[in-house]
C-alpha cells in the first residue's frame, strides 16, 4: 500500500518539526584484568603507593549496525621499590567496544564519556602487577527526527482533506564538537623553599574547562590544568609540588547555535616533562607538555510541534498513536562550595610521627533522581583522598580514605520528569595538614553540570485511510482543526468545505466578521 508523509503543519517548513530525540541513553560497563611486567630499567616493587587510570576515546564510528569506539587507558603506578626508593611505571591498555542498535545512522550525534571505576593495582611478585578495573562508558545518541505522521492508502489529493490537531512541547537541537589535538606547554619554576631537582619520579596533569559559552560562530572555553609532581632531590629526599595553570581555547564547529547550553568534558593523556636549568644553571624548572582532547555538547532550546489527533473529511481513518520521549535542556549548574573535614589519626591509619609527603584528591558527584531535604535537586558523591606519609627511619607509605559530599541546588525537583546529567567536579586550593592527632583536609569544590529533563508525549505516527469508506452526509459530531489565514472570511471557509455559513457560525459561536484562529468544521456537507 502506498503511503506519504504529511508535510503541511500550519503551513510551516518541515524542519520546524524535527527535534533532537535521544534514541539511546545507556551505560556500558566492561571489566578489565591485565598483568603488567616491570621493564628491566625499573627496580623490583615492594608496595603500590598510588595507581592512576584515565580512559581516552581515540576512534569512533557510527552506522546502521551501531556505534563502535576504541581508545586507550593511560595508567601510572607509583610504587615503593625494594631498595626503599619511590618509582613510577607508566603504560597503556587498549580497549574497544560497541553499542549495537538498529536505530543508529550516520546522521546521529553521539556523546561519549568514559570513566574508570574502582581501579586496583596489586603486586603478584616483585616484577609483576595485576590491574583490575571497570570501564564505564556513558553513551548518549541523538538524532533529528520528524514528528510528521505517515499517511497510508492516500494520495496527494486525499492528504489535503486530512485535518490535524497540532500541539507544541519544549524540545531541543543538539550539536557535538570534538577536538583531540589540544595541548598546553608551560615552564614551571620551583618555589624558593623547594630544593633542586635530581630526578622526576611521578607526574599527573588534568585539564578541566570550568566555563564554556557559545558566541554563535565558536565555542569559547576557559579552565585550568592541575599539575602534580613528586621529585627526588640530591639528599635522596622526596618533595611534592602542585600547580594550577590557566588555559583557554576557541573551538569552531560546522553548526554552532547561539545562546545554547554548552557542556565540555576534557580527557588528558600522560603528561611529558623535562627538567631545565634556570638562569643560574640549577635544575629548578619543569617543562610541561600535555596533550588533551575535549568533547563538547551544545543543546539549543526549540519548540517541537506534533499531531495529537487527525480527521478526514472524505474517508474513515485510523490513527496510530506512539509514545515519544522528548528531551529539553533544563538548565546548567555552575556552582561550588567549601569542604572542611577533620579526621582522627587512627581513622586514617596515620601515626603520631608521620608527616605528609604528598596527597591527591579525586572527587566524584552525580545528580540524584529524588528530591532533596528541601524538595530541591541535589548531588551526592564522595572524594577519595590519598595521602603518602613519611615516618623517621621508615620507607614512605600510602593510605586512602573517603569524605562524603553532598550539594543541594536552588532548583526545585519536579515529579514525573526524568533527569539526566553530566557532572564534572574539581577540587582546587587543597590544604592537607596533620598535627599528630588529627588530619585536616580543606579544599574548594566546583561543580559543572548539564541538566536535561525528559518527558513522554503521545503523537500520531501513522494515519490509515480505510479503503471503500466515505463520510455520510448530514449533521453529526464536529471535527477539528482548520487554521484560517488572515485574509479568509466566513464565506471562503464555508465554500472550501461545502457547508453553509449558518452551520459554520453555529458550531464555532461566530458573530458577523469574527473569525477564530482555530475553526471547527462540521462533519456533514
Amino acid at each position: 500500500m502506498n503511503y506519504l508523509r504529511i508535510t503541511d503543519f500550519k503551513n510551516k517548513d518541515s524542519q520546524d518539526y524535527c527535534g533532537a530525540f535521544m534514541i539511546e541513553c545507556t551505560k556500558k560497563e566492561r571489566d578489565f584484568t591485565e598483568d603488567y611486567i616491570l621493564p628491566d630499567y625499573l627496580p623490583d616493587a615492594k608496595k603500590i603507593l598510588r595507581f592512576v587510570a584515565k580512559p581516552v576515546i581515540e576512534t569512533r564510528f557510527i552506522g546502521s549496525s551501531g556505534l563502535e569506539y576504541s581508545g586507550s587507558i593511560y595508567c601510572r603506578a607509583l610504587y615503593l621499590a625494594e631498595d626503599s626508593t619511590i618509582r613510577c611505571a607508566s603504560f597503556t591498555i587498549p580497549f574497544e567496544d560497541r553499542l549495537s542498535s538498529e536505530n543508529l545512522t550516520d546522521e546521529c550525534v553521539d556523546f561519549l564519556s568514559p570513566t574508570i571505576i574502582s581501579p586496583i593495582c596489586r603486586l603478584q611478585n616483585p616484577r609483576k602487577m595485576n590491574i583490575r578495573m571497570k570501564l564505564s562508558s556513558s553513551i548518549e545518541v541523538f538524532k533529528g527526527s520528524s514528528t510528521m505522521p505517515e499517511v497510508y492508502g492516500g494520495t496527494g489529493r486525499e492528504e489535503k482533506h486530512i485535518q490535524t490537531n497540532i500541539k507544541s512541547v519544549p524540545s531541543m537541537n543538539v550539536t557535538c564538537i570534538r577536538e583531540d589535538d589540544l595541548s598546553v606547554s608551560e615552564d614551571i619554576a620551583l618555589d624558593k623553599s623547594n630544593p633542586d631537582i635530581a630526578e622526576i619520579i611521578f607526574t599527573d596533569a588534568e585539564a578541566v574547562f570550568d566555563e564554556c559559552r557559545s558566541s554563535g560562530t565558536e565555542i569559547l572555553c576557559r579552565g585550568s590544568v592541575t599539575f602534580e609532581c613528586i621529585y627526588r632531590c640530591d639528599s635522596n629526599n622526596y618533595h611534592f609540588i602542585r600547580r594550577s595553570i590557566p588555559i583557554s581555547e576557541s573551538l569552531v564547529g560546522d553548526v554552532i547555535p547561539a545562546d545554547c547550553s554548552v557542556f565540555a568534558l576534557c580527557r588528558s593523556k600522560t603528561p611529558e616533562v623535562t627538567v631545565l636549568p634556570d638562569e643560574f644553571g640549577l635544575k629548578r624548572i619543569i617543562e610541561l607538555d600535555l596533550s588533551y582532547g575535549v568533547e563538547i555538547c551544545c543543546k539549543k532550546e526549540k519548540e517541537l510541534l506534533y499531531a495529537s489527533d487527525a480527521f478526514s473529511i472524505n474517508h474513515e481513518i485510523q490513527n496510530s498513536i506512539s509514545p515519544i520521549t522528548v528531551h529539553r535542556p533544563e538548565y546548567k549548574i555552575l556552582s561550588g562550595f567549601t569542604v572542611g573535614e577533620s579526621l582522627k589519626a587512627e581513622d586514617c591509619s596515620l601515626g603520631k610521627e608521620d608527616t605528609v609527603l604528598a596527597f591527591f584528591l579525586n572527587p566524584e558527584m552525580s545528580l540524584q533522581n529524588t528530591p532533596g531535604k528541601h524538595g530541591k535537586l541535589y548531588f551526592e558523591g564522595q572524594c577519595e583522598i590519598t595521602v603518602i606519609a613519611n615516618r623517621p627511619e621508615n620507607p614512605p607509605r600510602s593510605q586512602s580514605f573517603f569524605i562524603p559530599l553532598r550539594f543541594e541546588s536552588d532548583r526545585p525537583f519536579m515529579e514525573n520528569v526524568l533527569y539526566s546529567d553530566k557532572t564534572v567536579c574539581r577540587a582546587s586550593d587543597p590544604r592537607i595538614r596533620f598535627d599528630g592527632e588529627n588530619l585536616y583536609a580543606d579544599f574548594e569544590l566546583s561543580i559543572s553540570s548539564d541538566i536535561t529533563a525528559s518527558t513522554e508525549i503521545n503523537a500520531i505516527s501513522a494515519i490509515r485511510l480505510l479503503a471503500g469508506t466515505e463520510k455520510t452526509k448530514g449533521e453529526s459530531s464536529v471535527i477539528t482543526v482548520y487554521y484560517p489565514s488572515s485574509s479568509e472570511c466566513e464565506w471562503d471557509i464555508a465554500k472550501k468545505y461545502s457547508i453553509t455559513r449558518e452551520s459554520l457560525a453555529l458550531h464555532n459561536g461566530m458573530t458577523a466578521g469574527e473569525i477564530p484562529s482555530v475553526v471547527k468544521i462540521p462533519r456533514g456537507f
